[in-house]
């Protein structure tokens, strides 16, 4: 085979001793084999900054370490605004990779979100563009939804599109779910 792919992140948030939420997370992904490998290392720490219970700003600062043919040692910086004008139907706007740093694969796109909250019960739905401002328009979206099974035990599943790349997948997974922390299980 000549594709691989290898990927693993571990993150640490806080939401609860503070009303501003604040979180740090380290990925890594490993694409390719031999001299066409690839490995992305991505440090993140980012902040959420409520303005009112319906209003949230989020802010985070990445640094990118890529390895490869192509390499990259950048830093970046994501944005987004959450509106929550009903307790059941929450709309995001986001921008990523706002800080050009000159690397095809950190390119700037931006996401919309909406969402509808029952109790035990959210679904969730991404659009994600460019706005033209690639070479090739990036089209992307996602819907997914989470049911809780009660005791701490969420299951989720989802759909993503990815156009231009011609991609599709379907996830599924299970959290484990305690007084403050949780630990998530997933595949796809």
């Amino acid at each position: 085979s000549t594709y691989k792919l290898g990927f693993g992140s571990v993150a640490l948030v806080d939401s609860v001793s503070s009303k501003v939420a604040g979180g740090v997370s380290y990925q890594l992904a490993s694409l390719g084999r031999g001299e066409a490998r690839h490995s992305i290392h991505l440090s993140t720490l980012a902040f959420s900054f409520p303005f009112s219970d319906r209003v949230f700003l989020g802010v985070s600062g990445r640094h990118a370490i890529i390895t490869g043919v192509e390499s990259a040692n950048a830093l970046t910086a994501d944005a987004g605004l959450l509106l929550h004008p009903f307790d059941s139907l929450p709309f995001s706007f986001s921008g990523h990779n706002l800080i050009d740093v000159s690397y095809p694969g950190l390119q700037r796109f931006y996401v919309f979100s909406t969402g509808y909250l029952a109790q035990g019960l959210a679904v969730g739905a991404d659009f994600r563009t460019d706005l033209g401002m690639a070479q090739e328009r990036q089209l992307a979206y996602s819907i997914g939804a989470e049911y809780d099974l009660g005791g701490g035990l969420p299951l989720r599943a989802g759909y993503s599109s990815d156009v231009r790349q011609g991609t599709q997948h379907l996830s599924v997974g299970l959290g484990i779910a305690a007084e403050g922390s949780a630990l998530d299980f997933s595949y796809r």
